[in-house]
């Protein structure tokens, strides 16, 4: 588990995990590492391009694909901090078993710190991949700025930037080729 953030491999599987609970007749096609800015950002943009390479600008979220639908997430979730917190009660509650008082402030802190996790981890399973914008959502694709405009469900507008051009080449496909279909 990574302390402040999802490692790649705990944010792949916790997107394919949301993948086959919301959606069961789907399946996960491509993770990628993309930003997000709302649209009123652009006049921010210059400034946001410098940032990119210095720290948490670039890969600070994903953007995953299913044949229908695009899903948006962090990599920093309430529910993972949460878990982190968790995390450390617990480590605390076995220091206090060793080096403590006694057994009533393992159990404490120990019971406080499992039931944090459990409560984080029902949120994360009931909001990782909640983002998703449907392919017939999509409004605007700038194949130079390699960024994608969509509307969530909520009717709000996500512009999201990918980093990567071969996995935006495939995104767009993707976005594409349900455009034909559908029509």
């Amino acid at each position: 588990m990574g302390m402040i953030r999802y490692s790649e491999g705990e944010l792949r599987d916790a997107l394919a995990r949301a993948v086959r609970i919301r959606w069961p007749e789907e399946t996960l096609l491509i993770v990628t590492d993309c930003r997000a800015e709302s649209p009123s950002d652009v006049f921010r943009a210059a400034e946001r391009d410098a940032q990119l390479s210095t720290g948490w600008g670039a890969g600070h979220a994903v953007l995953a694909a299913t044949r229908s639908r695009l899903i948006f997430q962090e990599r920093t979730t309430h529910a993972h901090l949460v878990k982190a917190m968790a995390a450390i009660l617990c480590t605390v509650a076995v220091a206090v078993l060793f080096f403590g008082s006694g057994l009533a402030s393992f159990a404490a802190i120990g019971l406080t710190g499992l039931s944090l996790w459990t409560i984080a981890k029902v949120v994360e399973v009931l909001t990782v991949g909640g983002t998703s914008i449907e392919f017939h959502r999509v409004e605007m694709v700038d194949r130079t700025a390699q960024r994608i405009d969509g509307a969530v469900g909520s009717g709000m507008v996500y512009r999201l930037r990918v980093l990567d051009p071969s996995d935006f080449g495939m995104i767009v496909s993707l976005v594409n080729g349900y455009g034909r279909a559908a029509a």
